[in-house]
């Protein structure tokens, strides 16, 4: 076990935000310590068209290129190349955990002169030196393993003699570790970590666990002190569920569907229905704009003592197109809040024609519905979305293709106008809204050529990772992540409905990890559900195993999609503190779109693509603005544009993706929490 020293000296480095954005690259001192199981695979990584003379970083990965005797490092799009003793792949762990890499030679070879081959170090010490020399077929990947049983060390992967390509690194812990700064393992850093690092160092409650120790340890120098409990009180990141009590003496309580639509359906103004329950529903709910007892209606649910929202099941549901909408409105002043909207036939919340204006979604998940979470279209005006978090939502019929987390499209909006009072006021504004892991884009705002114009979005404090790619829809991702079946996704469902027999079997091998090897292909993947569920899934006439499904995929892998051809060329774009990344395609996309955008604190990363695909756009404002692993096309403007890379990208990138975790763990538990992460990187801009 690791000695943890407890001192009260206060290091002055430590007072100072490292959360907010400066301009180099981080070196080996400011990787993010790793406390989770995690595998780099290196296709995840784009092509690079040439090799780097450079240091660089990649997701918590240190690489060191140099120019010396050109030895360079480059990623293939399968492999990570390096050319020798001089290249070296660093990264830090957090405690105990089996380190594996597979890799292959440079050069085919059976002289042990030529010996190739990778030294792995934790700080100065060798764990493993893997000579290769058996090594015959350029073809051949070579899996080593080595143990590390410290903590907060450096490792090093040092090529021996010529070069090696790597295609995997993988940590798997040993034992459970908290992520930095959080004390309690409760997913959140907060006041209560620091109270309870402060009466450790005072004695008034010793910590003795060795991962609560870790995690107090924030910056792995083997010692807790004051610095430690400064940068918890700096980087804070969610917050303690606070479970606000609902006032519900001047409304009705319903439990049940019947009790429901008793009140829904009531021949009154001004409603208010509070749901106290989960509620599956057999029908629609629909707020009919012909019948003025449909207006000005609140739907509020009433969390739990846990702070768990009701969830509204639509399963049962079984119209089709727009009857098949979870909540339908149409008409105007309506409010949902504190509410879960799931597994209906189309989208989870439709908020479509002229006379729907004025309605608002606050505090809500979307997830598990056969089309977008929430789509505004067709004339609706003057729409509010806070506090919403969409994902895994995707529909069969068109393989992902409509999905979408937000559609805020197809004329959400007024008539043809020039008039900015008027396309100001019929605005859709997001704020604190979270879409990921939908069939198709996080937000598309793609109009055709009809009556009404999505002329103006609102973007404040929004985030969107990983959208529109079948690995998430077929379950591949979260299994090689090691995680358990989600079996509330559309096409799982699917599966399960075509095949039950086979169903039991899938989900228990998937589980315990006997399906196939964790580090498999996706396409191998889907080889097995082929032979498992065979061709299960019925959609119109045809009969598709996952296979099929996968040559059928139409979902766009964008995050922010802001228009398309028809989109008018006076509409507008406001995007601030909004974050993108790991889509296939790209973050931030114009869609063949030209329009006015104005942008500020923005990061993009890892879309492959492009990060920010926004060159027919003019841009009124644009500041701030950061970037890495992705390409950029940018908008025009008269004192230019660019996008930063910021010094402490590693560290942010980190901060992100824990934030990401944070927000995929209070979705599944039936919580909604805005994330803190756009204060943490930006400040109070």
């Amino acid at each position: 076990m690791k000695i943890f020293k407890k001192t009260a000296a206060v290091l002055l480095a430590a007072i100072m935000s490292i959360g907010t954005f400066s301009l180099a690259n981080a070196g080996v001192d400011d990787l993010p310590v790793q406390t989770v199981d995690k595998t780099w695979n290196m296709g995840d990584h784009e092509p690079m068209q040439q090799a780097s003379a450079e240091p660089f970083d990649w997701n918590g990965l240190h690489i060191e290129a140099t120019s010396l005797d050109s030895k360079t490092a480059k990623f293939d799009g399968t492999y990570l190349i390096v050319q020798g003793g001089a290249n070296v792949i660093s990264f830090k762990v957090g405690g105990s955990c089996k380190i594996s890499v597979t890799y292959k030679s440079n050069k085919s070879t059976t002289d042990e002169k030529e010996a190739r081959g990778l030294t792995i170090k934790a700080g100065s010490t060798t764990l493993l030196d893997g000579t290769l020399i058996e090594n015959k077929s350029l073809g051949n990947n070579k899996p080593i393993t080595a143990q590390y049983t410290g903590s907060g060390d450096t490792i090093t992967l040092t090529p021996m003699g010529g070069g090696v390509s790597i295609s995997e690194i993988k940590l798997t812990f040993d034992m459970k570790l908290n992520a930095k700064g959080d004390i309690n393992g409760d997913k959140n850093v907060n006041k209560v970590d620091a109270d309870m690092v402060l009466r450790h160092l005072s004695g008034l409650d010793e910590l003795t666990d060795e991962v609560m120790l870790n995690a107090a340890d924030v910056n792995s120098n083997g010692e807790i002190n004051i610095a430690d409990v400064v940068w918890i009180l700096n980087h804070k990141v969610g917050e303690d569920v606070v479970v606000d009590s609902v006032d519900t003496s001047d409304g009705t309580e319903v439990s049940n569907e019947s009790d429901f639509f008793k009140k829904f359906d009531a021949k009154e103004t001004n409603k208010k229905i509070y749901v106290m329950d989960d509620i599956s529903f057999s029908k629609q709910i629909k707020f009919d704009a012909s019948k003025d007892y449909y207006e000005n209606i609140s739907i509020i649910g009433v969390p739990d003592s846990n702070g768990n929202l009701p969830v509204l099941n639509f399963e049962g549901l079984t119209g089709v197109d727009d009857k098949g909408a979870g909540i339908k409105i149409s008409s105007s002043n309506n409010t949902l809040k504190n509410l879960i909207i799931e597994k209906a036939n189309d989208n989870g919340i439709q908020i479509k024609e002229v006379t729907a204006k004025n309605n608002v979604v606050e505090n809500c998940i979307v997830r598990y519905n056969n089309d977008s979470g929430i789509q505004i279209s067709k004339g609706a005006e003057g729409t509010i979305l806070k506090n919403v978090y969409s994902y895994r939502n995707c529909d069969l019929a068109s393989f992902g293709g409509n999905a979408d987390g937000f559609a805020i499209k197809l004329g959400a909006g007024p008539t043809k106008t020039t008039d900015e009072k008027i396309i100001d006021e019929s605005k859709t504004t997001c704020i604190d809204c979270y879409a990921w892991e939908n069939g198709d884009d996080g937000w598309d705002s793609f109009d055709k050529q009809e009556t009404y114009w999505t002329y103006r979005v609102d973007y404040n404090n929004c985030m969107c990772w990983n959208n529109g790619i079948v690995e998430n829809a077929l379950g591949y991702t979260d299994y090689v992540n090691g995680k358990p079946l989600d079996e509330n996704m559309t096409f799982i469902r699917a599966f399960k409905k075509g095949n039950p027999s086979a169903y039991n079997t899938f989900v228990t091998q998937y589980n315990n990890g006997s399906l196939c090897s964790r580090t498999v292909s996706a396409e191998q993947y889907y080889s097995r559900l082929d032979s498992l569920l065979g061709s299960s899934i019925l959609i119109g006439s045809d009969s598709l195993d996952a296979s099929g499904i996968v040559k059928k995929w139409g979902g766009n892998p964008n995050g922010f999609k802001f228009g398309s051809a028809y989109t008018q060329d006076n509409s507008e774009r406001y995007v601030k503190n909004c974050i993108a990344f790991d889509h296939v395609k790209k973050g931030f996309d114009q869609n063949n779109s030209g329009a006015k955008i104005w942008a500020e604190n923005c990061v993009a990363f890892n879309n492959k693509q492009s990060n920010y695909a926004l060159g027919p756009y003019t841009a009124y404002q644009w500041n701030n603005i950061y970037g890495w692993s992705g390409s950029n096309d940018l908008p025009t403007a008269a004192s230019g544009v660019n996008v930063s890379t910021p010094k402490d990208m590693s560290q942010n990138e980190t901060a992100i993706r824990n934030a990401a975790d944070r927000i995929i763990s209070y979705a599944q538990n039936n919580t909604v929490v805005p994330s803190s992460i756009f204060t943490e990187i930006f400040g109070n801009n």
